[in-house]
């Protein structure tokens, strides 16, 4: 997904840039890359809430907590109660999370995947040949969608302009360090005084306050 979404961010800039610009295009772009990050978020709330019914923890519980809640809204104003299963599951103030709940959840929000406009295999399946995961009897079977592709970076904007560089006093010459000791210095002695002046008037604000 990291490379995968690359593409549409391009197509995005394409659908905005003079000459080719595209409403339709624009944000069909921006569609796909919130389906895309839907993905990559569900697919870690999924794996923390696994994990944290399998053996509980609560790093693992703040994690899956956390990454739902990054697209929660997101996926509420499409599936309100799809939503709402999952943001029980991982409710925050939990201290256990009871068996089962990793399965309800997960099977809520499958069934939500076609109107997510993500199907089963784009999501995919947590595993980890290090443990033994919980197995759920309701399969995943949304239907399979298509996704456009997305387009090249463009290139980069071709001009005759030079680079212009400006010295610090405005005139034509090269400062160089030396040149610049004395204006060096006197902003120090103005930096350090006005220091001085801020802290003795903190210190008599503090005595008047004090002797009323």
């Amino acid at each position: 997904m990291q490379t995968a979404i690359v593409p549409y961010f391009n197509s995005g800039l394409v659908a905005v840039r003079d000459g080719t610009y595209s409403d339709s295009g624009a944000m069909l772009a921006r569609d796909v890359i919130y389906r895309m990050w839907a993905v990559t978020y569900l697919r870690a709330a999924y794996k923390y809430l696994e994990i944290s019914e399998r053996s509980y923890s609560e790093k693992a519980h703040a994690e899956g907590y956390s990454y739902y809640m990054a697209i929660d809204g997101w996926i509420a104003a499409k599936a309100s109660s799809a939503a709402q299963t999952m943001r029980e599951a991982l409710d925050i103030t939990k201290t256990e999370i009871a068996a089962g709940t990793y399965c309800a959840a997960k099977a809520a929000m499958e069934a939500a995947y076609d109107t997510l406009g993500i199907d089963c295999s784009v999501v995919g399946t947590w595993t980890d040949d290090s443990s033994t995961l919980t197995s759920c009897s309701i399969a995943c079977s949304a239907t399979a969608i298509s996704i456009p592709d997305g387009a090249s970076a463009v290139l980069g904007v071709v001009g005759s302009a030079t680079d212009m560089s400006c010295d610090d006093d405005g005139d034509d010459d090269d400062d160089s360090d030396t040149s610049n000791a004395s204006d060096t210095s006197n902003a120090s002695r103005v930096f350090s005084g006005g220091i001085y002046m801020a802290v003795f008037g903190l210190v008599s604000a503090w005595v008047s306050i004090s002797s009323m």
